[in-house]
């Protein structure tokens, strides 16, 4: 299993959507959004 962490220490820098397009072309994607004041994959991804 290869993990690929994608973070920053500010906001804005686009880590949902880099994130999002890396689960998008994974066989197997599990994803966590540790944003708890504005956790936004729902808004990227479908639920599968």
């Amino acid at each position: 299993m290869t993990e690929i962490v994608v973070f920053s220490g500010k906001g804005g820098s686009a880590e949902t959507g880099s994130t999002a397009a890396f689960a998008a072309i994974a066989r197997r994607p599990v994803i966590a959004d540790r944003d708890v004041d504005a956790e936004e994959f729902h808004r990227v991804l479908p639920p599968r």
